[in-house]
Parts: structure tokens; C-alpha cells; sequence
């Protein structure tokens, strides 16, 4: 029985962590072919004239295909631990800075690339990436958790504050707009709060207003007894209507973990 929990903790625990590890492995990918088509960037010299600026070009490619597969990972992550957002945001980071770099140097290198006649390609292909770029930013996050959030969002800034930059050196328009970061999570729930807290106060005061109102007809008492009696009873069969979701939310749930529990002894059973 021990050896099958430990196979099963096992088999689960490397599903776990290999779509992570994909993830970080095509982020890797990513970072790599940046690197290469910047430093191609950085070598250029407008004596190479137009098929040197299209060799840098083709490169553009492969950068934007690495964009597509850290999308396409990112939107297949399940639950995350710590541990996993530590190693994503981390990635993100390095290849950010990667980004970034590169994005400068085409900036810096404009006046040389324009003059060779690649204004219109490598407009384009800032456009192009930059749409991408801003899916990948909304995937991310919708997938890491709130309180990581404004970590990965510091560092899209800056790419996204990057290709401003190079936009505006090559006259070029971004493909749409980066997704708005996610802000004020701590606020959001202190506000959730204070609306529930409003509400429960509101209760207590809405009968004590009941209450106040019903003393004025103390001079007609046989007549203000049955309201009384009527205005009790209500909030008593409220009560008792809204106690019904509970117990059949907790029923619902039991049957989920019987059903689960279930799931996992079969397992087991096939293991053994």
C-alpha cells in the first residue's frame, strides 16, 4: 500500500512540474533566439546594405513562432505552488531583459536600417510581435496569482515600454493594446469586505427602524400584536429557505470526494 501511495504521489507530482518545466524550457527558447537576432542587430552596419538588414530578418521568425509556444504553454498550466510561480516569474525576468535589450538596439539602430529601405519590414514585424507579446502578457495573467502578478507585470512594462520606443523610431503601430496589469488585488478584497460588512450592519439597523416604527402604535396593541407576530415569523422562514443551498452545497461536496476517492482506490488497484 505504501509503494502504490508513493508511485501515485510520484506520477502525479512529475505531471505537476513537466508542464512547468515546458513552459520554462520554451521561455529558454525564446530568450535564446532574441539574443541571436540581436546580436545580429548590434553588428549590423549599413554597408551591408539590404540583404545584410533581410538576414536579420529572417530571424524575426523564429522569435515570433517562441512567443506563440510560451502562449500556448502558459494557457495550458493548472493549479501553480509557490515554487512554480518562483521558477515562471523568474523566467520571465531573464527573458524580458532579453527582449528589452533587443528592442533598444533596433531603436538605436533605426537610422541605418531605414536608409537600406527595411522601414516598412521591420515595422511590420514590430507590429506583428508586439501583438503577440500582448496575448502572452494577458495569458500570463490570468494564470499566475494575484499576489505575483505585479512582479511579471513590472517586467512586460518594460518590453511594452520598448516597443513604444521602437514604434516611434520606424513609424510603426502596435497590434492592439497591452492588457491592462492587474492592480489593487488587496484593495479589491478589503472592499468585498467592507460591502459585506456594510450589509450586515445595514440588517440591525433595518430592525431596529422596524422596531422604532411599531412602538407609535403601542395605543392600538391589539391591533399592532398580529403584525408583530407576522414580521417575526418572516425572517425565521427566510432563514430557514437560505440554510437549504448550504446543506445541499455540502451534499454536492460529499458526493464529489466519495466519487474522487473512489477514482483513486481504482488506480490503485491497477497499480497493485
Amino acid at each position: 500500500m505504501k509503494f502504490t501511495t508513493l508511485v501515485l504521489t510520484s506520477l502525479l507530482s512529475s505531471y505537476a512540474l513537466a508542464d512547468v518545466g515546458s513552459l520554462v524550457s520554451a521561455i529558454k527558447q525564446l530568450q535564446t533566439d532574441v539574443e541571436t537576432t540581436d546580436k545580429d542587430v548590434k553588428g549590423f552596419d549599413k554597408s551591408q546594405g539590404i540583404n545584410g538588414a533581410l538576414s536579420i530578418q529572417s530571424t524575426e521568425g523564429n522569435i515570433e513562432k517562441d512567443v506563440d509556444s510560451v502562449t500556448s504553454e502558459v494557457n495550458g498550466l493548472g493549479d501553480l505552488s509557490d515554487s512554480d510561480v518562483s521558477q515562471i516569474a523568474d523566467a520571465i525576468k531573464s527573458v524580458s531583459s532579453a527582449v528589452t535589450g533587443l528592442l533598444s538596439d533596433l531603436t538605436s539602430k533605426a537610422s541605418d536600417l531605414i536608409s537600406v529601405g527595411t522601414q516598412s519590414i521591420v515595422a511590420g514585424d514590430l507590429s506583428s510581435l508586439s501583438g503577440k507579446t500582448y496575448e502572452l502578457e494577458s495569458a500570463a495573467y490570468k494564470k499566475v496569482p494575484c499576489a505575483n502578478a505585479a512582479e511579471i507585470a513590472s517586467d512586460f512594462a518594460q518590453i511594452n515600454s520598448g516597443f513604444d520606443a521602437a514604434f516611434k523610431a520606424y513609424s510603426a503601430q502596435a497590434s492592439g493594446s497591452p492588457p491592462a496589469a492587474p492592480s489593487g488585488c488587496a484593495s479589491s478584497a478589503a472592499a468585498g469586505g467592507s460591502s459585506a460588512a456594510a450589509a450586515t450592519s445595514a440588517a440591525p439597523a433595518s430592525s431596529a427602524a422596524a422596531t422604532s416604527a411599531a412602538a407609535p402604535a403601542s395605543s392600538a396593541a391589539a391591533e399592532s400584536s398580529a403584525p408583530a407576530s407576522t414580521s417575526a415569523a418572516a425572517p425565521a422562514t427566510e432563514s430557514a429557505s437560505s440554510s437549504a443551498p448550504a446543506v445541499a452545497e455540502g451534499g454536492a461536496a460529499g458526493l464529489k470526494a466519495g466519487a474522487l476517492g473512489a477514482a483513486a482506490a481504482g488506480v490503485a488497484a491497477l497499480l497493485l
